[in-house]
C-alpha cells in the first residue's frame, strides 16, 4: 500500500496565485546566463485536466518599467519551449514544475511577475540557482516505525515548495 505524505516545516510560505484550473506557487527567480528564470509549481484543482502552458500568459516587469512577455517555458522538467509546451495531464493536489525564462533581463528584482494576469509584486531575483535550496538527489529510503506493528519506508522524497517535502510511503505490517 502506498501513501503520499507531506511534511511541513516552519518556512515562510511561497506566494500563491489562482490560475486557470488550479494554483501557481512561486518557488523563486534567479539569474541565469540567458536572463532570469522563475520556477513555479502548478497544482490542479481536479483530476484528469489537460493543460498546455501558453507563454503569452506570463509577464515580467522590471523596476525601470520594461515589460517582458512570452518567456520560454519548461513544463514538468521537460525541454525549453518557445511556443506552447507539451500537453500534460494534471491531477488534483499534485504539483508540477513550470519554469519561465525571461531572456535578456538583468534586474535584481521584478516589480511584477504576472501569471495569467494576476500580479505577484516585488519578486527578488537571486544571483544564481546555487543560492536556491538544493533539490534533493536520489534519496536513501528512510524507515519510520508506526504503532500497531506497522513500519513505513519513505522513498521518492522531493521538496515541492519551501517547507514541504512529499514522499511515497510503503506501509508493512
Amino acid at each position: 500500500m502506498a501513501l503520499l505524505i507531506a511534511v511541513a516545516a516552519g518556512a515562510a510560505q511561497a506566494q500563491t496565485v489562482e490560475g486557470d484550473g488550479g494554483k501557481y506557487q512561486l518557488q523563486g527567480c534567479y539569474k541565469v546566463k540567458e536572463g532570469v528564470q522563475c520556477d513555479l509549481t502548478f497544482t490542479a484543482d481536479k483530476d484528469g485536466a489537460q493543460r498546455q502552458f501558453n507563454p503569452s500568459q506570463f509577464q515580467a516587469v522590471t523596476p525601470d518599467g520594461k515589460s517582458y512577455v512570452d518567456p520560454n517555458t519548461a513544463t514538468a522538467g521537460g525541454a525549453w519551449e518557445f511556443y506552447y509546451g507539451p500537453n500534460v495531464t494534471l491531477y488534483k493536489g499534485v504539483p508540477i514544475k513550470v519554469s519561465l525564462l525571461f531572456r535578456d533581463v538583468s534586474a535584481s528584482q521584478l516589480s511584477v511577475l504576472a501569471l495569467e494576469g494576476t500580479a505577484i509584486r516585488n519578486v527578488p531575483v537571486r544571483a544564481s540557482a546555487a543560492a536556491a535550496p538544493p533539490s534533493p538527489a536520489a534519496t536513501t529510503p528512510a524507515q519510520v516505525n508506526l504503532a500497531g506493528n506497522w513500519s513505513a519506508t519513505l522513498t521518492n522524497c522531493r521538496q515541492t515548495s519551501p517547507g514541504v517535502v512529499v514522499c511515497t510511503a510503503t506501509l508493512k505490517k
